[in-house]
Order: C-alpha cells, then sequence, then structure tokens
C-alpha cells in the first residue's frame, strides 16, 4: 500500500531529477546514480501525493519507487530504473549512464 502524501525533496540538474524522502541528501543515494545526476543546481523540498500533476509521470509509480529503492530518478523520457556505473571525471559524458528509462504516458 501506498503513502497518501511523501515529503521530498527534488535534487535537479537540467533535464535530469533525483527525488528522496525528506531528511536524505544525495549521499544517501548509490554512487552511480549521483554520477549520472552530477551537481545538482537546484533543490526544492515538496510534498508528492499520488494525484501531483507530473506531465509524463506517474505519480503512483514515483512513489512506489522511493518506497522501494529510496530514491526515484526521472529524465525527460520518464522514470530511470538502471544505471551503469561509469566514471564521474569532468570528462565523462552523461549520456550514456542511463540504460533503461521507463516513459509514462
Amino acid at each position: 500500500m501506498l503513502l497518501n502524501v511523501m515529503h521530498i525533496v527534488l535534487l535537479r540538474n537540467g533535464t535530469r531529477a533525483l527525488i528522496l524522502p525528506a531528511g536524505k541528501t544525495l549521499l544517501d543515494s548509490p554512487p552511480e546514480v549521483r554520477c549520472w545526476l552530477g551537481a545538482p543546481c537546484d533543490d526544492t523540498a515538496t510534498e508528492l501525493t499520488v494525484d501531483t500533476p507530473m506531465l509524463g509521470i506517474h505519480p503512483p509509480t514515483v512513489l512506489a519507487q522511493l518506497l522501494q529503492n529510496g530514491f526515484c530518478a526521472l529524465d525527460a523520457s520518464g522514470v530511470v530504473q538502471n544505471f551503469r556505473a561509469k566514471s564521474c571525471s569532468p570528462d565523462a559524458t552523461r549520456t550514456d549512464q542511463a540504460i533503461i528509462a521507463t516513459p509514462y504516458p
């Protein structure tokens, strides 16, 4: 059963976003997820419900990812589910680090 409301922190970098439960930091996510996101440009504390309007994203799926994985990663294609561990050096390209994205209409 999903929660009705969850307090979250939204970290953004370009078209990528990472949603964490409130009280968690970027360091609480796996290294490959931190590498995929890069340095966040913006962070926002807010609430997420099953009815939160999210263009192209299914909020119950985001809540399920948060409860199951402790984070939810999003990009322009939807919820990112698998990551490839890559070097986080400044020369590493980040476009090939997310290998599976599940878009939701």
